[in-house]
């Protein structure tokens, strides 16, 4: 599985990205500046997850940083991010999601495989705003989002460097 190269318009504004279980996929919902009319497009859920070489793996607790040529990457689709870390890691990790798959809840599950200290990027929500932010200019921790009627509100806390600026769109 590999990484699908995005295709936005150059300048476009990323407004939102959910995880969507049914049909998995990304749902990207972003300003389009051709057309200026907010877009929702699917993608893939397919994320890069680093684990540490075998041969690197001296550390006990998890690091924030480690040089690249230490790692490996390995794509996969968000459902299965415990299972690729299981496999990639073995030992506990591998035993532990062997044993609880299929009787723990999924949230646990997640928890615990991402606490492996030699994986990297596991928690997916972070690998949106790194993925999106390429190609957008304001990430989707700097806009809330909510509904009002039928009109989309958004709020961009720092279009204009000024004050908080709030949109309404017809939905």
């Amino acid at each position: 599985m590999r990484l699908k190269e995005l295709d936005y318009p150059e300048g476009s504004i990323l407004f939102d990205v959910r995880y969507c279980k049914n049909p998995e996929s990304f749902e990207v919902i972003y300003l389009d500046p051709i057309t200026k009319q907010l877009e929702v497009k699917y993608e893939e859920p397919v994320v890069e997850i680093w684990f540490l070489k075998e041969e690197n793996r001296t550390n006990k607790y998890q690091i924030p940083q480690v040089e690249i040529d230490k790692c490996y990457p390995v794509c996969c689709k968000v459902s299965q991010i415990p299972k690729t870390i299981a496999i990639n890691v073995g030992g506990e990790y591998q035993k532990f999601y062997e044993e609880n798959k299929d009787s723990v809840d999924r949230k646990v599950l997640v928890d615990y495989m991402n606490r492996c200290p030699w994986v990297f990027k596991s928690d997916f929500q972070f690998w949106l705003l790194t993925l999106f932010n390429k190609q957008m200019s304001i990430r989707p921790s700097e806009t809330k989002f909510f509904r009002f009627g039928n009109s989309i509100g958004v709020c961009f806390s720092r279009v204009f460097n000024l004050c908080p600026v709030i949109l309404l769109v017809k939905w």
